[in-house]
């Protein structure tokens, strides 16, 4: 939920190239959306992941938005960033799982095993 409203985090990481560098570079999208709209998508499969979510486009064209991070050794990312210059920080954390845990209720998402999960 932010600011009342429900928002729903969609990805597909299964067949993510990574060509050598710690950012994906292609095959992947993650997106936001919010009452039917994506309002926030990252990826270079925009049809694909608009046929997967089922949701339209936003009627205003996003920015891009592009922040890199390298991490090494952790098994979870926290980071605060801002997607307006006038709007407040959101908090985006992404958490590696990598099925060695049998506590995880997580670990199998619609068939298949996810890397990462991003919140």
């Amino acid at each position: 939920m932010v600011e009342g409203k429900a928002v729903d985090v969609f990805w597909d990481l299964n067949a993510v190239k990574f060509n050598g560098e710690t950012e994906p570079q292609s095959d992947y999208y993650v997106a936001v959306a919010c009452k039917d709209k994506v309002v926030l998508l990252l990826n270079d499969l925009k049809k694909d992941a608009y046929r997967k979510i089922g949701c339209r486009p936003a009627l205003i064209e996003p920015s891009l938005v592009s922040k890199k991070e390298h991490i090494f050794g952790k098994k979870k990312f926290i980071s605060r960033v801002k997607f307006h210059e006038k709007g407040r920080l959101h908090e985006i954390s992404i958490e590696f799982n990598n099925g060695s845990s049998s506590a995880n209720t997580n670990s199998c998402v619609g068939g298949f095993d996810p890397e990462m999960e991003i919140k």
